[in-house]
């Protein structure tokens, strides 16, 4: 196994959920309230793989890539990326990417390379999630109905569970637009 990534005294907080929940949305009012350090590990990997690639990407290509590739790019992009001062450090992260062939699960050996203190599911009611991605334009998602994102939302919260047990972590699941409740998490990661 890697190194960790991060510093011994920081807490690295994984923060997942399906795409369109509101992970983007609840961790800025977090931000609001509490100091820490967001990054997306989405726009880590892009950024990683648009410096070595010698075409053009979207961002919303990165579901067609090699699972493999995008998490090398995400330690890569990680390293370079995390402020080693901040306590605690949020990573919004896809436990499971939705690809054209189906869902690809992430490996825990990630996690663990980047040393994840717990692990946070974000969800919300499928019919919203809907609403919310039909409601973004500036991406261009898999069309979903509520029936495939209900599946998705329980597979995701699965495999979630599964990673925070196999890294011996504490696993919290929580509705997306509860902000006490996260800021609540994130304030006992620090404390512990």
């Amino acid at each position: 196994m890697q190194s960790r990534i991060c510093t011994m005294n920081q807490e690295i907080v994984i923060i997942t959920g399906i795409s369109g929940v509101g992970k983007s949305w609840l961790l800025k009012q977090v931000g609001a309230r509490i100091p820490i350090q967001v990054l997306s590990a989405g726009k880590l990997i892009f950024d990683q793989i648009a410096r070595e690639c010698d075409r053009e990407i979207c961002y919303d290509d990165l579901r067609t890539l090699d699972i493999a590739a995008s998490q090398e790019a995400l330690e890569a992009g990680l390293r370079n990326s995390y402020d080693p001062d901040a306590q605690t450090v949020v990573l919004d992260a896809h436990v499971v990417i939705d690809t054209p062939t189906g869902l690809q699960s992430i490996a825990p050996r990630i996690f663990a390379s980047i040393g994840a203190s717990r692990m946070v599911f974000l969800e919300q009611e499928p019919a919203r999630v809907f609403e919310n991605r039909s409601q973004d334009p500036s991406r261009r998602r898999p069309h979903r109905n509520v029936e495939m994102l209900d599946h998705q939302q329980r597979e995701a919260i699965k495999i979630t569970k599964q990673i925070a047990k196999r890294l011996g972590v504490p696993f919290h699941r929580l509705q997306s637009d509860n902000v006490d409740d996260l800021v609540r998490v994130l304030e006992s990661a620090r404390d512990v």
